[in-house]
C-alpha cells in the first residue's frame, strides 16, 4: 500500500479537524502495515516477552496526543506512514533496552518455554510490503552512515538480538563501549523522530 498525498494529506486534516471518525479511519488505514513491520524486526525472543500489537498501540497513543497538541504536519504523500513508522521503531527500541536489562535478560529464558497447557505462543503471518522493507532499510542506511564497521556490527548484532556482552566478545570491545554506542544510535534514532514531529 502507498500513500497518495491527497489521501493521506485529507485524512491527517480530518484529524487535526476534530472529525469524530477520522482517528478510526487512520487507525485502521495503517494498522495491519504497522503490525508487519515492528514484528518483521522482533527477534523470536522479544516476541515472547511482548507481542508488536502493543507496540503498535502505544505508537498510536504517542502519535494521537502529540497530534492533538499539533506537534505533527503532513505536507506529502508518504509523510504520515514514515512518521508512524518512526514512532514505532522507537517504542520498539526502548522495549529491546528494557527487556534485555539485566534483571530480565531475554537471553535467560529457553526458546523452547512452553506458554502451558492449551495455549501457544500467538504468531503472525503478516509480511512487511516491499515499500516498508525498504523504508526500514533506508532508515537502518542513515543510522549507520556515520559508523565504522565495527560500530555497524555492533548495531546489526543488537538489532538481531543479541547480548551486550555477546555484542562485546564477538567485536572484541568492551560492554562500556558497546553501550555507548547503542545510547548514541538511540540518541540520534529520537532526534530524527523529533525532527520528523517538527517537520
Amino acid at each position: 500500500m502507498t500513500d497518495s498525498v491527497d489521501e493521506s494529506i485529507h485524512l491527517f486534516a480530518r484529524l487535526r479537524a476534530g472529525e469524530n471518525d477520522a482517528a478510526d479511519d487512520l487507525f485502521r488505514r495503517y494498522l495491519l502495515r504497522l503490525i508487519a513491520l515492528v514484528e518483521s524486526r522482533m527477534s523470536p525472543s522479544l516476541r515472547r516477552r511482548i507481542d508488536g500489537e502493543d507496540v503498535v498501540q502505544s505508537t498510536y497513543r504517542t502519535f494521537f496526543a502529540k497530534a492533538e497538541q499539533g506537534r505533527f504536519e503532513v505536507k506529502q504523500g508518504g509523510d504520515l506512514w514514515r512518521l508512524l513508522a518512526a514512532i514505532a521503531m522507537n517504542k520498539l527500541a526502548t522495549q529491546w533496552e528494557r527487556n534485555s536489562a539485566a534483571k530480565r535478560d531475554l537471553a535467560v529464558e529457553q526458546s523452547d518455554v512452553n506458554p502451558g497447557p492449551g495455549r501457544e505462543w500467538p504468531t503472525h503471518s503478516r509480511e512487511p510490503s516491499p515499500e516498508d522493507q525498504v523504508m526500514v532499510d533506508e532508515e537502518i542506511e542513515w543510522l549507520t552512515g556515520g559508523l565504522d564497521e565495527t560500530q555497524s556490527d555492533m548495531l546489526a548484532l543488537r538489532l538481531a538480538g543479541m547480548r551486550l556482552e555477546e555484542i562485546a566478545v564477538h567485536t572484541n570491545r568492551s560492554e562500556r563501549t558497546v553501550r555507548r554506542l547503542l545510547e548514541k544510535v538511540r540518541g540520534a534514532m529520537q532526534a530524527r523522530l523529533d525532527t520528523l514531529a517538527e517537520c
